[in-house]
């Protein structure tokens, strides 16, 4: 997870075995292979159903992208994972719903047990709290399309100049609702 200058923290959740530091394309792969659950908090791209990413922030600042065609370079290292994406349009998996494609689409091909991402560009506060909701689920062994279903918007939030407090409701309603699961 990367977020500015505060690594591994943006959940503010005890995960015994959070990775702290920089996200680079490299290390992203590298400790996928040994993790069951990965959520990944960034920014996503998606140009259509064969073209998408995740964009990282590596240890000199820089934005790298993880396109999805390096994740299926070697599908054993998401086999078996639950994939939370906390990345804009990253749920899209295109237009034929019998075909794989997109980063979701990509990662059930190669064996994740559970994708839960947004088909469309969310506000960073309720991606938060769709993660601590998914991690919650998760932790108490609970259905994860049921945690997703009773989860409401959170208060609050950072705002930049004068926003209407109805249309930044309005705005984190819409992203909750974005993110969906998919079952491999």
């Amino acid at each position: 997870m990367s977020r500015g200058a505060v690594w591994g923290k943006a959940l503010g959740t005890s995960c015994p075995e959070l990775v702290e530091g920089p996200a680079s394309p490299d290390d992203i792969l590298r400790e996928m292979a040994d993790a069951d659950v990965v959520v990944l908090l960034c920014h996503g791209e998606v140009d259509g159903p064969r073209q998408a990413r995740l964009m990282l922030l590596d240890s000199s600042g820089t934005l790298v992208p993880l396109e999805m065609e390096q994740v299926a370079e070697d599908p054993r290292r998401v086999a078996g994972a639950t994939v939370i994406l906390l990345s804009c349009e990253t749920g899209r998996v295109g237009d034929w719903l019998h075909q794989a494609a997109g980063l979701s689409g990509t990662l059930l091909a190669c064996g994740a047990r559970n994708v839960v991402a947004p088909l469309w560009p969310v506000r960073m506060d309720p991606a938060i709290a769709v993660g601590e909701a998914v991690l919650a689920a998760l932790a108490a062994r609970e259905d994860v399309s049921v945690a997703l279903r009773r989860l409401s918007p959170p208060e609050g939030g950072a705002t930049l100049g004068r926003v209407d407090p109805r249309q930044r409701a309005q705005e984190r309603a819409w992203s909750v609702k974005a993110f969906v699961q998919w079952t491999g």
